[in-house]
């Protein structure tokens, strides 16, 4: 019996030293952490003394090094998902401003072609246009002047399609 007492008494005393020299200064209650090392020598009573009042308490923080337990408390995982998500919007809104340009060129290309299918084609030696559909004497376009040949002073000035094919010549 004894035995069993003294190395209880043993025990306790070695476990409230080392556990006192664990400890930060920070964290130790109640005395600074070189007396509580002192008493922690005194047998059995010293150690009883730690646990019982010196030993940092289990519900306070203990500070932890490394990082937070879950993602969505982690700030620099939070970042990145704030930039990813702020990259896939902008290649979202550039693949969209692509799809309008190419979307408006092809627009832009289809009127043009059928601003030139409803535009009268003139040419050498065609009759197309004014003439009414008669053709004059052999080689003399629509209007009785000679193939390719620009129409004389006297009978005005040369009509020039405008923009959407409007005669601008002053004439009704």
């Amino acid at each position: 019996m004894r035995v069993l007492v003294a190395l209880i008494t043993i025990g306790v005393t070695i476990y409230a030293f080392v556990d006192c020299l664990r400890s930060g200064d920070h964290e130790v209650r109640n005395l600074p952490r070189p007396l509580w090392l002192l008493i922690t020598l005194v047998p059995l009573v010293g150690g009883l003394a730690w646990l019982t009042f010196g030993r940092p308490s289990s519900w306070q923080p203990v500070p932890r090094a490394g990082r937070p337990l879950a993602p969505d408390d982690d700030p620099e995982f939070l970042q990145s998902l704030d930039r990813s998500f702020r990259e896939r919007r902008r290649q979202a809104a550039e693949e969209a401003r692509r799809r309008r340009r190419a979307e408006e060129a092809r627009r832009q290309a289809e009127e043009e072609a059928s601003r030139r299918e409803r535009e009268p084609r003139r040419g050498p030696g065609r009759s197309g246009g004014r003439g009414g559909g008669k053709p004059g004497p052999s080689g003399t376009g629509p209007d009785g002047q000679p193939d390719g040949a620009t129409p004389s002073p006297s009978n005005g000035p040369a009509p020039s399609p405008g923009p959407e094919g409007e005669d601008r010549s002053g004439q009704p």
